[in-house]
């Protein structure tokens, strides 16, 4: 089995060329004819994540987040990069484009909050969202604390006094897209992040807002990935990145 193999069957349920413009989606480090017997999934490549693919001899590492996102002028050899090369270490990372793809990442957080759901058309959200119902929820209040239990996550909220019926999903950064969840008919957004203003503007606009964290509406996709991989490729072994957020610590 090759990078590429590994490459193009992602490539056949999350397409590459689905990926935003400003995206970095793809192979971003190796060779397509690179063999892999040993891989591990993540959601980001940190220095915690490189240091468990060293340790367990992996040719591969899977994540969601691009290892390389911005221009990258020079490599210290304290870096991942330098490590990452050092060990002859391929990456893969699949942004956007799983994001969007049928279960994908918005489609693993819907079915970690048992929703009934659907994809949302391009118009809204830019083919990120998803929206549906969840049973016995009425309030932000207690679509908040419903979220915050299932995702295990410490939740923000507003709002927005209206009853809640159809909600709408976007994992990531989604709390802009309030406009676009109202136009659809709903009255709630769950997503990742959300800065003060979209929280007010949401209300504003009788959406009530939940932001649930990046990583804590994200982070699921990694399981879903590992159990494509592993009834795919019977010949290599997959490994899973633990699911704590080694990025951020809140005190």
């Amino acid at each position: 089995m090759t990078v590429g193999d590994i490459l193009a069957y992602i490539d056949s349920f999350a397409p590459f060329c689905s990926q935003s413009s400003w995206d970095n989606s793809g192979l971003i480090l190796g060779c397509t004819q690179n063999e892999v017997k040993k891989a591990l999934i993540c959601l980001d490549v940190t220095r915690a994540s490189v240091e468990n693919a060293v340790k367990n001899g992996c040719d591969l590492i899977i994540s969601h987040h691009p290892v390389i996102f911005k221009a990258i002028k020079s490599i210290s050899s304290s870096s991942v990069y330098w490590t990452l090369i050092k060990n002859g270490i391929n990456v893969i990372s699949a942004h956007t484009n799983l994001d969007k793809a049928i279960n994908g990442v918005n489609d693993t957080l819907c079915d970690v909050l048992e929703m009934d759901y659907s994809k949302l058309p391009e118009e809204y959200g830019e083919g990120y969202m998803n929206a549906g119902v969840i049973k016995n929820i009425s309030s932000a209040h207690q679509l908040a604390q419903y979220t915050a239990k299932k995702l295990n996550a410490a939740v923000r909220f507003i709002d927005a006094g209206e009853p809640i019926e159809k909600i709408a999903v976007c994992s990531g950064s989604g709390g802009h897209f309030y406009a676009d969840a109202k136009a659809a008919g709903c009255t709630a957004l769950i997503t990742g992040d959300a800065d003060h203003h979209d929280f007010l503007d949401a209300a504003s606009a009788g959406v009530s807002l939940i932001a649930a964290g990046h990583f804590e509406t994200e982070v699921p996709v990694t399981d879903t990935l590992f159990n494509l991989l592993t009834e795919k490729f019977l010949n290599a072994e997959f490994i899973l990145q633990p699911k704590f957020n080694s990025i951020l610590t809140v005190i």
